[in-house]
């Protein structure tokens, strides 16, 4: 898996990203799976993506690199679940195609008033694939499109996902602020 890349130094950084975090990957993706097999496949997926984004990685410091490795596998993970599933229904995820991105920003809201741990302690309340998407987006700065792909998920689901976010971080914000006067 790992020959795939062309550089020697991102080659030897996904050898050691995976040799590092096999054992965290693989119990946080039978937390999510409840079966090993599954499990050992989501890794296996997790571990092919970041192999495809190994260049992502190089940048970052150790904790930034685990959170991202967490993301993934846990990504993965649901992934493999709903895969399993074969839930025929549509997901309303995966419904929505256009989603208007007119809300603030983490940083308007900040503008707005709140103090930068009250907003971190907002963003970490949020349900994991809604902080993940925030976490990747304003933390690290990537785009819907490299999201997407390293969580194997659809565009427009990042961008749902990120219109919910936002949604759900500008509700609990205006909560904290009732709370406040």
């Amino acid at each position: 898996m790992f020959t795939v890349i062309e550089d020697h130094k991102e080659t030897r950084l996904a050898e050691e990203l995976f040799l590092t975090y096999k054992e965290k990957m693989y119990r946080i993706a039978v937390s999510i799976l409840k079966n090993p097999p599954d499990a050992e496949d989501a890794v296996m997926d997790a571990a092919l993506s970041m192999v495809k984004n190994i260049s992502l990685f190089s940048p970052l410091e150790r904790e930034e690199r685990e959170s991202l490795i967490v993301i993934i596998v846990r990504n993965a993970a649901i992934n493999r679940y709903r895969k399993n599933s074969r839930d025929t229904t549509v997901l309303l995820d995966e419904s929505h195609e256009n989603v208007p991105d007119n809300e603030p920003t983490p940083e308007e809201l900040f503008i707005m008033g709140e103090s930068f741990d009250t907003l971190l302690d907002i963003i970490l309340s949020l349900d994991p694939i809604y902080r993940d998407i925030m976490v990747m987006k304003f933390l690290y700065e990537h785009d819907n499109e490299t999201i997407a792909k390293i969580l194997g998920i659809a565009e427009s689901t990042v961008r749902v996902r990120l219109w919910r976010a936002k949604s759900l971080l500008e509700g609990k914000c205006e909560q904290n602020k009732r709370k406040g006067e």
